[in-house]
C-alpha cells in the first residue's frame, strides 16, 4: 500500500475513493475536475458534472471532451474515480431465471435430441424440469472470478468505436484503404477488414491513449454495482424489479458512470490483454437464436470472452471495438 501511495500523482484524494467522491457536492466535484483539466493535454476540455443512474447505482460524473485536429467532432470522456473494489461473479449468490427463460436456454443447449412434442401437443423440452445446475456450470466458465482490485482514476471514452472509425493517418506501413480493399495475403488468407489487437494499440498510442485493462473495463462497466449487469440481475433473477419485464432492447443505454457499454453482444471490446475481449461474444448467441439468457449473458460486467487462437490475435478477424483510456497516473505532480 505504501508503494501505491508513493506512486500516486498529486490529484485530489476523493479521486481515489469512489465512496468519498459520491459524498461531494456537484460544485466540489466540478472544482476537482477543473484541477484535473489544468493538468491534461490541451485537447481535453472539462464540460460539466452530470448525474447518471442505473439499477441501484447513482453517481455524479465529470464529463470531458477531447478533440484532435484530424477529427471533425469532439469525443466524450468521463472521469472515473478509482477505488478498492470487489469484481467478479459471486458464485455464492446465484441468480434464478424464470422457468420460461430456462426452457428457452435448455432448448438451444442440450434438449435438441429430445422428441419435439408429447401426445397432448406440448413440447417435451417444456415439460422437463429446469436444469439450473447446467446454467450455473456454464456461467462458472464464462464469468470472471470474485476478487478485490485497486483501481486508480482514469478518463474513459463514453462510446467504443470500431478501429476503422479512428483511422486518420497511416497505421504502420498500411493505409486505411489496405484494410478495406487489399487482397494482400497473410498466411494464405486475405487481410480482414478488422484491425488486429496490436495495430489497434498503435493506432491510439500516439495521442496518449491506451486500452483499458480487463480489470479497469469490468470496474467501469459495473459502475459500483455487485449485480450481474449494471442494471441489476434481470432477466436472470425473475424477482429483480423494475427491469424483469423489459426486453433486451429496453435496458438503460448508459450505466451509472455515463458509459455506453455492454449494450450489444456483437460489440466485443479490446482490452490491454490481447487474449481477452470484454462486453460481448461477437454476436454468436444472438445470431444463433439461442434465447434471451444466452444473448444477454455476454453483457454481464464479469463476462470474459477469451481468444485462444494465436492467429486470430495476430491478424484480427473478430471485430474488436476500441474504447480509449487516458491514464491519469501518467500525470506528473508539476502538471
Amino acid at each position: 500500500m505504501e508503494a501505491y501511495a508513493q506512486n500516486k500523482p498529486m490529484l485530489p484524494a476523493p479521486l481515489y475513493d469512489l465512496q468519498v467522491w459520491d459524498q461531494l457536492s456537484p460544485s466540489e466535484c466540478a472544482a476537482i475536475a477543473q484541477v484535473v483539466a489544468r493538468r491534461l493535454p490541451p485537447a481535453f476540455h472539462f464540460v460539466r458534472i452530470e448525474t447518471y443512474a442505473a439499477g441501484t447505482q447513482r453517481h455524479q460524473i465529470a464529463l470531458f471532451t477531447w478533440q484532435a485536429p484530424a477529427e471533425r467532432e469532439p469525443c466524450y470522456f468521463v472521469l472515473i474515480p478509482g477505488s478498492t473494489a470487489t469484481l467478479g461473479y459471486d458464485r455464492a449468490h446465484k441468480p434464478r431465471p424464470s422457468a420460461e427463460h430456462m426452457y428457452e436456454w435448455q432448448n438451444s443447449h442440450f434438449y435438441k435430441e429430445v422428441s419435439p412434442v408429447t401426445f397432448d401437443g406440448e413440447r417435451v423440452s417444456d415439460t422437463l424440469p429446469p436444469r439450473y445446475d447446467r446454467l450455473y456450470e456454464h456461467m462458472d466458465t464464462v464469468l470472471s472470478p470474485l476478487r478485490t482490485v485497486t483501481i486508480t482514476p482514469f478518463l474513459l471514452e463514453v462510446a467504443a468505436r470500431h478501429p476503422q472509425q479512428l483511422v486518420a493517418k497511416v497505421v504502420g506501413k498500411y493505409k486505411y484503404q489496405h484494410f478495406q480493399h487489399s487482397k494482400r495475403k497473410i498466411r494464405g488468407k486475405c487481410w480482414p477488414p478488422d484491425f488486429p489487437h496490436h495495430l489497434a494499440k498503435r493506432l491510439i498510442g500516439p495521442s496518449g491513449f491506451r486500452l483499458p485493462t480487463s480489470n479497469e473495463w469490468e470496474y467501469a462497466c459495473a459502475a459500483g454495482t455487485r449485480t450481474l449487469f449494471y442494471w441489476g440481475n434481470a432477466p436472470f433473477d425473475e424477482t429483480n424489479k423494475p427491469y424483469d419485464e423489459m426486453d433486451e432492447h429496453e435496458y438503460p443505454s448508459l450505466n451509472a458512470f455515463g458509459l455506453s457499454i455492454a449494450t450489444g453482444s456483437s460489440r466485443g471490446e479490446f482490452c490491454a490483454e490481447p487474449e481477452i475481449m470484454r462486453g460481448g461474444d461477437g454476436g454468436v448467441a444472438d445470431c444463433g437464436g439461442y434465447g434471451v439468457l444466452a444473448v444477454l449473458l455476454p453483457l454481464a460486467s464479469s463476462y470474459v470472452d477469451p481468444i485462444d487462437n494465436k492467429e486470430s490475435i495476430l491478424i484480427g478477424g473478430y471485430g474488436g471495438y476500441v474504447r480509449r483510456l487516458y491514464d491519469l497516473a501518467r500525470l506528473s505532480p508539476s502538471q
